[in-house]
């Protein structure tokens, strides 16, 4: 959403966690600011079915991976 996706897996912690309404089928939209530990920060929209995966919390570590790496 915004910021530079990171090259290779990274990890920071969670700074902000909004639009967490779920919608009808129970999918969360969430948008998450983190700080990467290169001292960027980027912001992401994390899609979760909230019955299932609670939304993140601010100040939780989380790992950031680009498209297609695992």
């Amino acid at each position: 959403m915004a910021g530079t996706p990171p090259a290779v897996a990274t990890t920071g912690p969670l700074l902000t966690d909004t639009n967490c309404m779920p919608d009808q089928p129970d999918i969360s939209h969430c948008h998450n600011a983190l700080w990467l530990t290169d001292g960027s920060t980027i912001t992401v929209r994390h899609d979760h079915d909230i019955r299932r995966h609670p939304c993140f919390t601010p100040g939780e570590t989380v790992r950031v991976v680009s498209v297609g790496e695992t």
